[in-house]
């Protein structure tokens, strides 16, 4: 009679391999389900407030690569940025500061931003421009502290005090 090899024991359970793939399936899961449980509406005010955070950074930037001043404009869902060109007047011969457009911003047409209403226009010709930036990355506003109100779909207003503490108070 022939030698019978040794039958193998069948082992109850899961091997490693098994085991290490459903945690990194679980673990890719609830990296999903976590993320788009903290997205912000972008028509929110915090969604707002953050944009309009980003563009005013760029702006501070372009300020100071540039060596000008930016005047700032607020118009319902838009905001504008400018600066002031020099124009020679052919009849009078002096010198006329007009508003040059450099860059403007559009948020969802929810999205209501206004500077608070103690905040007097940034030169008195200069009309619904509020807020201005310097090429020292400085923001200014004739009414003090510069500061915009951000009001969202959702209703809710945000506060964004610019200057060199940039902060939310909301």
């Amino acid at each position: 009679m022939k030698p019978t090899p040794a039958s193998h024991a069948t082992a109850a359970g899961f091997t490693l391999i098994e085991v290490i793939v459903v945690v990194v399936i679980m673990s890719v899961l609830a990296g999903v389900a976590l993320l788009s449980m903290n997205r912000v509406d972008p028509a929110s005010a915090g969604g707002c407030g953050d944009r309009l955070r980003t563009w005013l950074t760029g702006i501070e930037a372009r300020a100071m690569q540039e060596d000008v001043i930016l005047y700032l404009g607020l118009d319902g869902s838009r905001a504008m940025a400018a600066r002031l060109e020099p124009e020679e007047d052919e009849d009078s011969d002096e010198t006329i500061w007009r508003m040059q457009p450099v860059e403007e911003l559009d948020l969802p047409g929810n999205c209501r931003l206004q500077a608070p209403a103690d905040t007097e226009p940034a030169l008195p010709t200069l009309e619904g421009y509020r807020l201005a930036v310097t090429p020292a990355g400085g923001w200014s506003s004739p009414g003090g502290l510069a500061r915009i109100e951000v009001t969202g779909a959702d209703g809710k207003t945000r506060h964004l005090v610019l200057g060199e503490e940039d902060q939310d108070a909301d």
